[in-house]
């Protein structure tokens, strides 16, 4: 599924709070699958990002899980592999904005609603 993706860590360590409102989100569709070859040289859960067909701008997650969930985003934790080190990572991923649809707002209107 298509999701905006925030990369929450910087090499190992916890980017400041206050940047996660003005750091850029990545489109991206996130998938997660096991894998029998990885770096950690043993079968893991992989987190893929891909901007486009085949494409990623961000690292593959190793060991990855979904750490939180809510009704419009979630959280998957791993480790990612950059240049050759071994980091924590967690991306944070919501629908896009223009997506996100409330339920009250699908339903038709009816003669009811003008007494609300």
């Amino acid at each position: 599924m298509q999701y905006e993706v925030l990369p929450l860590f910087e090499r190992g360590k916890r980017k400041p709070k206050k940047a996660y409102s003005s750091a850029p989100r990545i489109s991206a569709c996130v998938q997660m699958n096991k894998s029998l070859q990885t770096p950690l040289g043993r079968e893991s859960r992989v987190a893929h990002a891909y901007t486009g067909p085949g494409v990623s701008e961000l690292p593959e997650l190793y060991e990855a899980h979904v750490d939180g969930i809510a009704v419009l985003a979630f959280t998957i934790e791993g480790v990612e592999f950059i240049d050759g080190q071994m980091y924590q990572q967690a991306w944070h991923c919501r629908l896009p904005e223009h997506k996100i649809q409330v339920p009250w707002n699908l339903c038709p209107r009816g003669p009811l609603d003008e007494l609300l």
